[in-house]
């Protein structure tokens, strides 16, 4: 930045970091209707939670589209109006993409790298950690619903390298063995998530000789953006489980 340019202000509103079919859903939610005029828990879809809710609305202040009171603007009656339609690409455009001037201002979107997007972020954006990744993911998805162009380094650093992962068949002979040795039970409580992932905790219930309850931990982990193929790949190993249980699949 030059001595003679002119400083740009900083976001007051965290950058939205909420799922983009989130987004889509609450968009949609208000389209089955007329626009109104506040933004409050009674126009609230009834597909959305109130933390989804609540999100959505976050991210419209994000970018103007309603006030801090809730309050819906002309823009916002356009957005609406326009999703789903030939318009939404220019609205998408006109509308929400300025709101990240503040935080990708000088950043030359076309062939900076993941690390400098990243370091916007954090830096302007005051994010990090998987807050930082959600928001940059959400970024990401604005800009390709506006045909907005941007290095193809960002979605590497999105999506890794682009191959597909390899998908190892369930080795059922291996996970039978393992019935004969209880000592992996106990290493389920010594297990750390990695970053980008979520834990599921779950519990189980057995009922001892003496008629006491044994309650043992347990939990299922699975990638923060989990997808369709994410799902697949546990629904297999369910049916592995099944397998090992005697249990016939249905």
């Amino acid at each position: 930045m030059t001595a003679n340019a002119t400083p740009v202000q900083m976001p007051s509103q965290t950058s939205p970091y909420l799922p983009h079919k989130t987004f889509n859903t609450g968009l949609a939610g208000i389209k089955a209707g007329m626009v109104p005029d506040v933004l409050d828990n009674s126009v609230r879809p009834p597909t959305m939670s109130s933390g989804n809710w609540r999100a959505f609305l976050s991210a419209l202040k994000f970018f103007g589209m309603v006030k801090e009171n809730g309050k819906t603007t002309q823009q916002f009656e356009d957005l609406v109006k326009s999703f789903k339609t030939d318009r939404w690409k220019t609205c998408v455009k006109t509308y929400l993409v300025p709101a990240y001037t503040p935080i990708i201002d000088g950043l030359p979107l076309e062939n900076a790298t993941a690390a400098q997007l990243d370091n916007a972020f954090r830096e302007r954006g005051k994010v990090d950690n998987q807050v930082l990744r959600k928001c940059v993911r959400f970024f990401l998805y604005i800009l390709t619903e506006a045909g907005v162009s941007y290095s193809p380094r960002f979605s590497m650093r999105r999506e890794g390298t682009g191959a597909k992962p390899k998908k190892n068949k369930p080795n059922v002979a291996t996970i039978a063995g393992a019935k004969k040795d209880s000592s992996l039970a106990s290493n389920s409580q010594s297990t750390t998530v990695p970053t980008g992932m979520v834990n599921q905790p779950m519990q189980f219930r057995r009922k001892e000789a003496d008629g006491t309850i044994k309650t043992m931990e347990g939990g299922i982990m699975f990638p923060e953006d989990v997808n369709e193929a994410d799902c697949k790949i546990i629904e297999a190993q369910l049916k592995v489980i099944r397998l090992y249980a005697g249990i016939e699949s249905d």
